[in-house]
């Protein structure tokens, strides 16, 4: 009779302990301690079932250098295009490089971080843009050929297009300048060293922040809420103790899940502008004053300049003169 009882309790116990892992399964504590469990026994498939790598290093790097740099007070709609460009110039293929060095680390557990050059994020004009500047004379000349539009259309763009990447080029090489004669920002300390010495730079960075697993101080909150497509999103927040600040701060991560029985996967730092006033650094500040002094000169005169120099190249080309001269078109 008692080991009848004592076996009914351990199977009530087990069937308890059971549930409540179960439910443990389901939650996002439980996914970031997977991934971490994932990334220490170097299983590459699990961690990237846990942690969007793509996903999380290009919403990290726009929140590190795009965004900021968007926020520039005083920026043209023209001068944001072209410092889209000039960043992508300085970062093209790093973030592509970063999430190599990242899937290296969780498959062999070595970070490197190789030096070569995110997504093009600039956007080169194209002639179609062209197009509403000869509309009224390609209504009134039906004669005009589909090929005669195609070949002014394509001189236009190739003219407008080296117009737009030397403004590019003017930008990223200034920024270049100012992150090489400010090595005290983050930006100098992080771009400015030698590509073989970034990494170190990055470590010394993260134990001067106290972003360490001896700086640790666990969970701050976790909260979860749904989303407008039958998802769910957590906000996880995790403290550490900054010994440069004298206090804690947390970092947030987010997490999504899709559907009731999806699994939550790791997506982004939820909170990167208030971890930078957490801290005390003018983070924005030093990005605002890289993107003045990028784009200093880059006004509307300088457009103009560039349009005159689009105007004189497609007046060169002999297939666009005789287009020109159908349409009845004088460009000056």
């Amino acid at each position: 009779m008692v080991l009848r009882k004592v076996i009914s309790i351990a199977i009530c116990l087990g069937l308890f302990f059971s549930t409540l892992y179960l439910l443990w399964m389901t939650t996002p504590l439980y996914a970031l301690q997977d991934a971490a469990f994932a990334a220490y026994q170097h299983d590459r498939e699990n961690f990237e079932r846990r942690v969007d790598i793509d996903g999380f290093i290009d919403d990290l790097l726009a929140d590190l250098i795009l965004r900021p740099a968007e926020s520039t007070p005083g920026l043209t709609s023209f001068q944001v295009q072209v410092s889209r460009g000039a960043i992508a110039l300085v970062v093209t293929g790093f973030a592509r490089d970063l999430k190599g060095a990242v899937r290296r680390s969780v498959t062999l557990g070595n970070l490197d971080l190789p030096e070569r050059r995110l997504h093009q994020l600039g956007r080169v004009p194209t002639g179609i843009e062209f197009l509403p500047i000869f509309a009224p004379a390609m209504a009134a000349s039906p004669a005009v050929r589909p090929d005669d539009v195609k070949t002014l259309l394509n001189v236009a763009s190739r003219a407008a297009g080296s117009s737009a990447e030397r403004l590019k080029r003017v930008a990223h090489d200034r920024m270049w300048t100012y992150i090489y004669k400010h090595p005290e920002t983050l930006p100098g300390r992080l771009l400015g060293c030698h590509p073989s010495q970034r990494q170190e730079q990055l470590r010394l960075l993260l134990n001067e922040y106290g972003l360490t697993r001896e700086n640790f101080r666990g969970l701050s909150s976790c909260k979860i809420f749904s989303d407008d497509r039958g998802g769910e999103i957590a906000r996880v927040g995790f403290s550490f103790f900054s010994p440069k600040l004298n206090g804690e701060f947390v970092i947030k991560l987010e997490l999504t899940k899709s559907g009731m029985f999806g699994d939550w996967r790791l997506m982004r730092i939820a909170n990167v502008p208030e971890i930078f006033e957490q801290l005390g650094l003018d983070y924005y500040d030093q990005i605002h004053n890289l993107m003045r002094y990028s784009l200093a000169g880059l006004s509307n005169e300088s457009v103009n300049a560039e349009m005159q120099g689009v105007t004189e190249q497609i007046k060169q080309s002999d297939a666009a003169k005789n287009i020109l001269q159908k349409w009845k078109i004088n460009l000056k």
